[in-house]
């Protein structure tokens, strides 16, 4: 009984390539799965702040924003730095410049600007 080297070289290397796939995908599956449950987890924690009175409505944050700073807004986060939430509103101004502004999310008053 003879075997070909090479063929049996190349089926473990193809084994071993689908192995480190496999592997490869479980963990994006995994890295997916924990993201989404961090999304959850912090949409109930909004949630939850909003129902409590500890931070004001989106809209009222963006009227804020808007009256400071004209442009298009592109991107908003919330967040809990130090014990308080801070709206983190990304804006392109109509003169192009990339703006993070910092909001605090029960007062509604500008904490901080960042610019390019």
């Amino acid at each position: 009984m003879s075997f070909d080297r090479r063929k049996l070289v190349t089926s473990l290397a193809a084994l071993a390539g689908l192995t480190a796939t496999s592997s490869a995908s479980a963990a994006k599956d995994k890295d997916r799965d924990d993201r989404r449950r961090r999304d959850d987890d912090d949409y109930k924690d909004a949630a939850r702040a909003r129902e409590a009175g500890e931070i004001a409505p989106l809209a009222d944050i963006l009227a804020v924003v808007r009256a400071a700073h004209p442009g298009e807004v592109v991107g908003i986060e919330l967040e809990r730095k130090s014990n308080r939430w801070l709206y983190e509103v990304k804006l392109v101004t109509p003169e192009r410049r990339y703006l993070e502004i910092y909001v605090d999310a029960r007062d509604k008053t500008i904490v901080k600007v960042e610019g390019k």
